[in-house]
């Protein structure tokens, strides 16, 4: 029985094309307006990726807590089912698990980043992928540090942004030629941008 009043994603052509290449390249900046569905194409596309890995740590970041938490962290559990996913509360080494599918085995890093100091939550960290949601809104330091953990031979990273930010403190510099870090040399780049 279908539902009225339940909506069914359509993806647009910049989410079909993200989800074509998702697989090929190991960095994808997504930009765009607000509501142009590139939180929730992220969301798609990272988690999808994220299923071909080994058991690895993956850092999720955002502005805030609380940001990437109802950005991102809220649409997977609808996507998942909320019942699947366990948080570990130890002290420092908070992190959360996802009981479902191929995503079983991944420690799941969800930490704030609007703050220079915030960089020493993931310090000596290692990551096999990282999605930074509005990545202009993340400190230098925490971005640095970030890219730096990816030090994995499958290591990618994936963010989302907004054009609007009046002084981001993170430009990134993803380009087909650019690399994350001495050991992370990406092959390609793909940077969406529009409505």
């Amino acid at each position: 029985m279908v539902q009225e009043n339940k909506k069914i994603y359509t993806p647009s052509p910049k989410a079909q094309e993200v989800y074509r290449m998702m697989y090929d390249v190991p960095q994808i900046l997504l930009e765009g307006a607000i509501r142009s569905s590139k939180t929730f194409t992220m969301n798609i596309a990272f988690l999808k990726r994220l299923e071909r890995l080994p058991p690895c740590n993956v850092l999720v970041s955002g502005a805030t807590m609380s940001s990437v938490t109802r950005n991102v962290i809220a649409d997977w559990k609808n996507l998942i089912g909320e019942k699947k996913f366990i948080n570990h509360t130890a002290g420092k080494d908070d992190y959360m698990e996802i009981n479902h599918g191929l995503l079983k085995g991944k420690k799941f890093y969800v930490r704030g980043a609007c703050k220079e100091s915030d960089e020493k939550n993931i310090r000596g960290a290692t990551f096999g992928a990282w999605y930074a949601d509005e990545l202009t809104l993340h400190a230098k330091s925490f971005y640095d540090m970030g890219t730096s953990r990816l030090s994995m031979p499958y290591s990618y990273f994936m963010a989302t942004t907004n054009p609007d930010t009046p002084t981001p403190s993170v430009t990134p510099s993803i380009t087909p030629t650019s690399s994350l870090t001495p050991s992370v040399t990406p092959t390609g780049c793909c940077i969406v941008t529009g409505k």
